[in-house]
């Protein structure tokens, strides 16, 4: 089997020093509490974490490494001593020039610095969970990234999908001739998603795909190629200290996987994206490992002290026992 190592990326919002660190590159203090790219809902640690490792140990523990990406913080129940875990500072990564950096896409586009980074390896967030026993083969199979290739209709909602655009943007205008592999296209078992493709076909470019927002697995030498192909791009995004409106994301590089015919198909991906207003059907799910993988993302809240509680009770239902990697 080989090597797969997972990459997870986490911030303490409640460090006194990051904060004050953070606060000395916003110039508007509105902005702490209200921007999308700036808020303190960008950062907020809900607890989440502990269990992420805990669903590792249960469900997962043929992974080689885990690679824990912080900014000079450390969680206080983590086992350093644990030769599974392996903490990676912004600086062993990220060149001093764009330091201090809060822009998520900044810190996943530096992911494959890591020394000793597996060439297979998966992106987690630190909202995201195991939620089932789960093989190698589910995140590679013939030592490619197991992944589906669903397209859209581009529909921006949200400040996130002007990245979304850039990403498509600078997807399409280097591909000159699509598509340039029919790998996987016709695979998903789904309605729409093939008609979408069937669409695409008709109109020669890519408007969106289907995002999971859940475990991505990648190879660490198609970052390589991206950062070969849109150095631009990932330079500028680098450069600005918090997620904006110009930056692309490291999906682009599941794009360029997708495109490029480097991944294995599946039919579908057998997770579930919920919020923490997500209460009921979140606690159905993980009590009774419906999915496989699934994420829960921080959100706008009128509850929010309540649900994060209901949600801290639920997780030590289903992980109640400390793993390995705590203390």
């Amino acid at each position: 089997m080989d090597k797969i190592d997972f990459v997870i990326t986490w911030v303490d919002s409640d460090d006194f020093k990051w904060r004050a660190k953070r606060s000395k590159y916003i110039s508007n203090e509105d902005d702490l509490l209200t921007s999308d790219n700036t808020g303190i809902q960008r950062y907020r640690d809900y607890g989440t974490l502990k269990y992420l490792f805990r669903s590792i140990y249960l469900y997962a523990p043929w992974v080689n490494k885990i690679y824990l990406i912080t900014d000079s913080q450390i969680p206080k129940w983590l086992n350093k001593s644990n030769d599974k875990v392996t903490l990676i500072d912004h600086k062993d990564i990220i060149d001093s020039k764009y330091l201090p950096t809060f822009n998520s896409s900044a810190i996943e586009w530096s992911i494959s610095n890591i020394n000793d980074l597996s060439e297979e390896f998966v992106l987690f967030n630190d909202d995201m969970l195991l939620n089932h026993r789960i093989s190698p083969d589910f995140f590679f199979k013939n030592s490619l990234p197991r992944d589906f290739r669903a397209y859209r209709p581009f529909t921006p909602v949200e400040e996130f999908d002007k990245n979304i655009f850039n990403d498509i943007y600078v997807l399409n205008s280097w591909i000159k001739k699509w598509p340039k592999t029919y790998k996987g296209i016709f695979r998903v078992r789904s309605f729409k998603p093939l008609i979408n493709s069937l669409f695409m076909l008709t109109k020669h470019k890519i408007s969106a795909y289907y995002d999971p927002h859940l475990p991505q697995p990648y190879l660490k030498s198609n970052f390589a190629s991206a950062k070969k192909i849109w150095h631009r791009e990932i330079h500028k995004t680098l450069t600005h200290k918090f997620r904006s409106d110009e930056d692309v994301t490291e999906w682009l590089v599941r794009y360029y996987q997708l495109e490029q015919g480097l991944f294995e198909p599946c039919s579908k991906i057998n997770g579930h994206f919920y919020t923490i207003n997500d209460i009921d059907l979140l606690s159905k799910d993980l009590l009774n490992s419906k999915s496989m993988t699934l994420c829960i993302n921080d959100t706008n809240s009128v509850n929010y002290s309540a649900n994060v509680n209901s949600i801290k009770n639920i997780l030590d239902t289903k992980f109640p026992y400390k793993s390995p990697f705590e203390y």
